[in-house]
C-alpha cells in the first residue's frame, strides 16, 4: 500500500499533478531556477568583473568551473542526505547557503573572496539537485519524466534568466552597486525559495518492499554510465558557452548587451528543448535515440560556431535546445529507474560525475583562451564533446525509459 506522510498522499493514490502536490513541483521549479540562475550570471557580468578585479581568462575560468567541480563532488553525499533526511530539510537549508555564497560573492575584493564565495554557491547546488530527483519520484513515479520536466524547466528557465535579465534589467536596478549588486538581487532567490520547502509538505516515495537476507544490495539503475557520460557531456557544452560567450563576441567588436543576448539564445533554445523530452522518450521507446540525435546536433552546433560564426544565434539555439533534452532524460534517469531507497543516490552519482566532468567546458576554453590568444581553440574542443555525448548515447540500454503501454500520454 502506498505510505502517506503529513495528510499529503503518496505517489501512487490518485494523478500526478492535483492540489497536494501542486506545492512541491513549483517549489521544485523555483528552487531550479534559484540553481542555475546565479551561476549562469556570472558569465553575463563578468566582462564587467574581470577588470574590477585584475582576473585573467584561466581565473575567469575557475568562476563557473569551480562551482561545478563542488557540484560534482558533494552531489553524491548530498543525494544520501536527501535519502536520510527528507527532501524538503536539505532544500531549505540548501538555499540558505546560495543567498549566503551570493552575498559573499557581491562583497569579493579579489580574486581569493571571490573563488570562495562560488565555490559555496556550486556546494549548495550539488546538495541539492538530487533532493529534487527525490520529490519527483515522490509525486509521481509513473509519470517521473513529466515530474522532471517540471525542475528541468526551471533549470533551463534560470539559466534563460540569469543570461538574459543580468545585464539589461538587473544592472540597471543595482545602480552604483553596479555587478556586485546583480549578484545581490539574484540572492533573494534563494530567500523565496527556502522559505517556500518550510511551508509546502511532500510526499514520501511509496514504501519499498523489504529486502531479504539473503538478496544482492540492489545496483545503480541500468544505464549509468552513458547517463552520466552524456550529462557530463551537455553540461560541458552549456556551461562553457554560458561562461565565455559573452567574452567572446565581446572581443570580436560587439557590445556588452548584443554579446550577452547571444548568449542567452542557449537559454532560450533550452526552453523547447526541455519539453521535448517526454513526447520523444514516448515516441522513440525509450532514452536512447533522443540523447544520441541530440549529441550529434549539438556537435554539429559547435563546430557551427568556429566554422561560422555569423550564425550564431543558430547554432546557441541548437546547443540549447540538445543540451536541455539530454539533461531532462538524464535526470529523469534515477526517478523512473532507481528503487525509492536509492533514488537520491544513484541522482547524486549522476551528477557527481555529470558536473565533474562539465568543469571541462568552462575550464578548458579558458586555458585555450591563455594559450593561444584566441576562442576557435576552444569552441573545437565542444564540437567533439558533442560527438563523446552520440557515442556515449549508444551505450543507453535499449528500450530504458520507454513508457509503459497501460500509461495513456
Amino acid at each position: 500500500m502506498a505510505r502517506q506522510v503529513d495528510d499529503v498522499p503518496a505517489a501512487g493514490t490518485g494523478g500526478w499533478l492535483n492540489r497536494r502536490t501542486l506545492g512541491p513541483l513549483s517549489m521544485s521549479w523555483l528552487t531550479a531556477v534559484n540553481l542555475r540562475a546565479p551561476l549562469v550570471a556570472t558569465g553575463a557580468v563578468l566582462p564587467l568583473m574581470r577588470p574590477a578585479l585584475h582576473l585573467d581568462a584561466t581565473v575567469a575560468g575557475l568562476l563557473t568551473a569551480l562551482p561545478l567541480l563542488l557540484m560534482a563532488v558533494l552531489s553524491l553525499p548530498g543525494g544520501a542526505l536527501a535519502d536520510r533526511l527528507g527532501a524538503r530539510r536539505v532544500l531549505a537549508l540548501s538555499q540558505l547557503a546560495t543567498v549566503v555564497g551570493g552575498a559573499v560573492r557581491a562583497a569579493a575584493t579579489g580574486a581569493p573572496v571571490l573563488l570562495g564565495a562560488v565555490a559555496l554557491l556550486g556546494a549548495a547546488i550539488g546538495i541539492a539537485q538530487p533532493a529534487l530527483a527525490r520529490v519527483a519520484q515522490a509525486v509521481a513515479r509513473a509519470r517521473a519524466t513529466q515530474a522532471t520536466t517540471v525542475y528541468a524547466n526551471g533549470l533551463v528557465l534560470g539559466g534563460l534568466f540569469g543570461s538574459a535579465l543580468s545585464v539589461p534589467v538587473l544592472l540597471p536596478l543595482a545602480g552604483p552597486l553596479g555587478w556586485r549588486g546583480v549578484f545581490l538581487e539574484w540572492a533573494v532567490l534563494g530567500v523565496l525559495a527556502a522559505a517556500g520547502w518550510e511551508l509546502i509538505r511532500v510526499p514520501e516515495p511509496e514504501a519499498a518492499p523489504q529486502v531479504s537476507a539473503h538478496r544482492a544490495p540492489t545496483r545503480p539503475m541500468p544505464g549509468m554510465v552513458p547517463f552520466m557520460v552524456t550529462f557530463a557531456a551537455q553540461s560541458a557544452m552549456f556551461y562553457g558557452l554560458a561562461t565565455w560567450l559573452p567574452s567572446y563576441f565581446l572581443a570580436t567588436g560587439w557590445h556588452l548587451a548584443a554579446a550577452t543576448l547571444v548568449a542567452s539564445v542557449v537559454s532560450v533554445g533550452s526552453v523547447p528543448g526541455g519539453l521535448m523530452a517526454p513526447p520523444l522518450t514516448r515516441r522513440w521507446g525509450g532514452f536512447r535515440r533522443p540523447i544520441v540525435v541530440a549529441g550529434l546536433a549539438a556537435a554539429a552546433a559547435g563546430f557551427g560556431l568556429w566554422l561560422w560564426p555569423t550564425g550564431a544565434f543558430l547554432w546557441t539555439f541548437v546547443v540549447g535546445a540538445m543540451s536541455a533534452l539530454v539533461l531532462t532524460v538524464d535526470m529523469a534517469a534515477p526517478a523512473v529507474l532507481s528503487p525509492p531507497e536509492r533514488v537520491g543516490r544513484d541522482a547524486g552519482l549522476l551528477l557527481t560525475v555529470g558536473y565533474g566532468g562539465a568543469v571541462i567546458g568552462p575550464l578548458a576554453i579558458g586555458v585555450l583562451r591563455d594559450l593561444t590568444g584566441g576562442y576557435g581553440a576552444g569552441l573545437a574542443f565542444l564540437g567533439l564533446t558533442g560527438l563523446l555525448w552520440a557515442v556515449a548515447g549508444l551505450r543507453v540500454p535499449a528500450g530504458v525509459g520507454r513508457s509503459p503501454a497501460s500509461l495513456p500520454g
